[in-house]
């Protein structure tokens, strides 16, 4: 459904001569969770967005645009990275090291400092000095608590273009977030590309930031402010 209303809208810009496509990734289920949603797995096989943004504190604080002009509030920044999995480089690595790369159980999600899914990570618990959820795991590099508190929503979507020309998958994460000020995605892509583990498995093809608009009021569209 949504890749037709997408086609349909794309032709009737073109055929008005308003806009025309520039790029199109084709991204199929989700990869991150939303409210009362369950836990999807990305193409690596772990549950992707445990601990997404669900409330709507969160929302307000640091999903939605409160100043500047009239027409950006309620809106939100929109950031959209194509990540490239080596799934091949992935699937020969042991469970055990896969986990500690992404600082879960790959089966049931949990921390590897215990509990279920949704049992909060412990980062100081520690066993024969090292910690049990390595630091330069993925969700100790991104979690709030070890980022004075920042948080940004998470809505992207696994992809598949097939074999490229050396006969490997040409596969990943449609990486796609919205937060209220760009920079608090620059602050932790700044922190995972430093020293993230999964740095090694992917390859990060192309990014883009957009600004989109708050839903329209009745009668109106989508960024009609913006032409007053």
């Amino acid at each position: 459904m949504a890749y037709h209303a997408i086609h349909d809208l794309a032709r009737i810009a073109r055929d008005t001569g308003t806009a025309s496509t520039f790029w199109t990734v084709i991204g199929f289920g989700r990869a991150s969770a939303g409210k009362n949603q369950s836990t999807p797995r990305n193409l690596m096989g772990y549950k992707d967005g445990t601990r997404n943004l669900k409330e709507e504190p969160d929302f307000e604080r640091f999903v939605w645009v409160k100043d500047g002009p009239s027409w950006q509030r309620h809106g939100s920044y929109q950031v959209v990275r194509k990540i490239q999995m080596h799934i091949e480089n992935w699937d020969t690595n042991r469970v055990s090291n896969q986990n500690d790369v992404f600082g879960r159980h790959k089966v049931s999600g949990a921390p590897l400092s215990g509990g279920t899914e949704f049992t909060t990570p412990d980062f100081a618990k520690t066993t024969g000095g090292e910690a049990v959820i390595p630091a330069t795991s993925h969700i100790a590099l991104a979690a709030h608590e070890n980022n004075d508190g920042l948080k940004i929503l998470r809505r992207g979507y696994n992809y598949s273009d097939g074999i490229n020309s050396y006969g490997l998958l040409d596969a990943g994460l449609l990486f796609i977030s919205y937060q209220n000020d760009p920079a608090a995605f620059e602050t932790l892509q700044t922190k995972l590309g430093a020293s993230d583990q999964l740095n090694e498995y992917i390859s990060h093809v192309g990014s883009a930031v957009f600004f989109v608009p708050p839903a329209p009021r009745e009668g109106s569209y989508i960024g009609e402010p913006m032409f007053r």
